[in-house]
């Protein structure tokens, strides 16, 4: 989390001082930089495997495991749907509390979730969702 915050500052120096894009070479020096640390194992059982600017959001790509012996990929459509559910507002109130600090200058952010090297989810949070 640290990693991401620290992450976060520098995009919004960048942003505020440079008017960034995704072109902008402070944010593909930023970028970068915060790659150089993938993959990085975070302790709820994912692994942050990339970060990019697309189109001026940036998408997080992740690894999912198995969390604490429950076998993701075992799940039924409907423990998938309520996991996909809990997951999505848990993260919403990350990006609308803890990333406030991106909402002007990202279009959004899209956190991608892969399981056995399949999209297992996919959410995309903007500035609008936080109101």
């Amino acid at each position: 989390m640290k990693k991401i915050i620290t992450f976060i500052l520098t995009l919004s120096l960048a942003s505020h001082l440079f008017g960034a894009t995704c072109e902008d070479e402070k944010i593909k020096e930023t970028l970068l930089n915060f790659n150089a640390n993938t993959p990085e194992r975070l302790p709820d059982s994912t692994v942050l495997t990339k970060v990019r600017c697309k189109d001026g959001s940036l998408e997080f790509a992740y690894d999912m495991e198995n969390i604490g012996g429950i076998e993701l990929s075992k799940f039924s459509d409907k423990q998938i749907e309520v996991f996909k559910d809990m997951q999505k507002n848990l993260l919403k109130d990350v990006y609308c509390l803890s990333l406030s600090g991106l909402h002007d200058h990202t279009n959004s952010i899209i956190l991608i979730y892969s399981l056995d090297e399949k999209k297992f989810m996919e959410f995309e949070f903007k500035k609008s969702d936080c109101k």
